[in-house]
């Protein structure tokens, strides 16, 4: 998942870095209510491992919380209980929720900034779940990998596979690989 905030809120991390850290744990607070909401109150605790990150495709200035988590959560006796569907909805509207609730407590915003965000069609801060792994011997469609796989070649990764990325023959066309 990717947690993003809209270009008119972003000034305020710029020139506050500590922010992000705060960015950061109103993606973790989303994360944590929708699990509580699924699970009818139950402590069943997710797993996530997230990143802050402020840069862009451009390398301009867009500051964004990309997020790992677990298909299901832990009770406190170490099981683990699955999602049977997750709705990326919720989470953003939880997430748009802590983080404007976050800038109005610290005084960057006022209530008519929060009200004007929520009027537009694409309203303040947002999610983008890009990737949601299942669980079994369910396969992953092809198509949910697309951009991992952009952004793991940049850092030279080859996608899903752990194994290198194999070498092009010197002559001939580019072998084309498929998931069969």
């Amino acid at each position: 998942m990717v947690f993003t905030i809209p270009k008119r809120l972003r000034v305020f991390f710029r020139y506050d870095r500590e922010l992000l850290g705060e960015l950061a744990k109103c993606s973790w607070r989303a994360l944590r209510l929708y699990f509580e909401a699924y699970f009818d109150g139950a402590d069943v605790t997710p797993g996530a491992v997230g990143f802050v990150q402020t840069a862009g495709e451009l390398l301009n200035f867009h500051p964004h919380i990309h997020v790992l988590v677990t298909d299901g959560g832990f009770r406190p006796d170490g099981t683990f209980r699955p999602l049977a569907w997750f709705d990326s909805r919720h989470v953003e509207r939880l997430f748009r929720a802590e983080g404007l609730r976050r800038l109005l407590d610290m005084e960057l915003i006022t209530a008519a900034v929060v009200d004007n965000l929520l009027s537009w069609r694409h309203s303040g801060p947002a999610i983008s779940a890009l990737a949601i792994a299942v669980t079994g011997t369910k396969v992953l469609r092809e198509q949910r990998f697309r951009h991992m796989r952009s952004e793991s070649s940049l850092i030279g990764g080859s996608g899903v596979s752990h194994e290198p990325a194999p070498y092009p023959p010197v002559s001939g066309a580019l072998p084309r690989h498929s998931s069969r």
